[in-house]
């Protein structure tokens, strides 16, 4: 592929997607870039925004996709950046395919960002998206709930043995109340 490829090592894939870097379609790129994004789309305008289609990677690689006089644009699912309008930009002095593969592969750090996985729709993505969200919930709640419980039988532990500890200095000081008092009065 033409162009500058943008720098990686800032941004890092997170652990919780399951993803690595070479599992990217376009591991130059990195992640954060719209060519790796499955938000990445193309759409009829004047329709429902949700109304996105997938860019496949050959049509990603290539630059081929959402041309205006075809009834496409370029699109972000999530709006993540104004793609159409950094299409439109980049003026009609570069060729489509030139204009288009130099916004897609723009390196931007989104923080919207999410791995594309060829053959699921931006809207698939978007729900496997929210899916990774809200286990990485379960799993924050279930490791703060384990904590707290860990913190409570370490509390419940202490007081036991401070119990123990009480009824046995207790039991002892009877003990030696009865000793004493067999001693004295002779019984």
């Amino acid at each position: 592929m033409a162009g500058k490829k943008p720098s990686t090592e800032s941004v890092r894939l997170p652990e919780v997607w399951g993803w690595s870097q070479d599992d990217l379609p376009f591991p130059d790129f990195g992640p954060g870039t719209c060519i790796n994004c499955g938000f990445l789309c193309e759409r009829t305008p004047g329709v429902h925004y949700l109304d996105g289609f997938e860019v496949v990677v050959d049509d990603r690689a290539s630059g081929r996709f959402a041309f205006p006089k075809h009834g496409r644009i370029v699109w972000c699912l999530r709006r993540g950046a104004p793609l159409y309008r950094e299409f439109e930009a980049l003026g009609e002095d570069m060729l489509v395919e030139q204009r288009m593969r130099t916004i897609i592969e723009k390196g931007r750090n989104c923080a919207k960002f999410y791995p594309y996985r060829e053959g699921f729709s931006p809207q698939e993505h978007a729900v496997e998206q929210r899916a990774v969200a809200l286990e990485l919930d379960r799993r924050r709640f279930e490791d703060k709930a384990e904590q707290e419980r860990r913190r409570f039988e370490e509390r419940m532990e202490h007081k036991r043995r401070k119990f123990e500890i009480v009824f046995f200095v207790a039991l002892t000081l009877i003990g030696l109340s009865v000793a004493v008092l067999e001693l004295v009065h002779g019984w």
